[in-house]
């Protein structure tokens, strides 16, 4: 038997998904401004709320939203751009300077 043999999971097939991998693509900006985003929005339904209590499902439910929404805009206006400008990687040849 040659080759490598793919087998078609649903799992496989599901993680493939263009929506899929572009939250992947987001993800580490995500992760970094979730809680900073979930502690604003807390603050912001309990005092509209007049209340100390969870908002709960809202809060969860915007929060999600808001995060999606500002991670998608920090990779098209301010990540992807700055990779785009950085030059093709090279290893360094440290025996160039060497020999001049």
């Amino acid at each position: 038997m040659t080759g490598v043999q793919t087998c078609a999971l649903p799992i496989s097939i599901a993680l493939r998904a263009k929506p899929l991998a572009y939250i992947g693509t987001i993800s580490y900006t995500m992760y970094l401004i979730h809680i900073p985003v979930w502690v604003t929005l807390y603050k912001l339904l309990s005092v509209m709320d007049g209340s100390k209590a969870a908002p709960g499902l809202l809060l969860v439910l915007l929060s999600v939203v808001v995060t999606l929404a500002l991670s998608a805009l920090s990779w098209r206006f301010f990540e992807k751009p700055i990779l785009q400008m950085k030059a093709p990687s090279r290893p360094p040849n440290t025996f160039e300077f060497a020999s001049k």
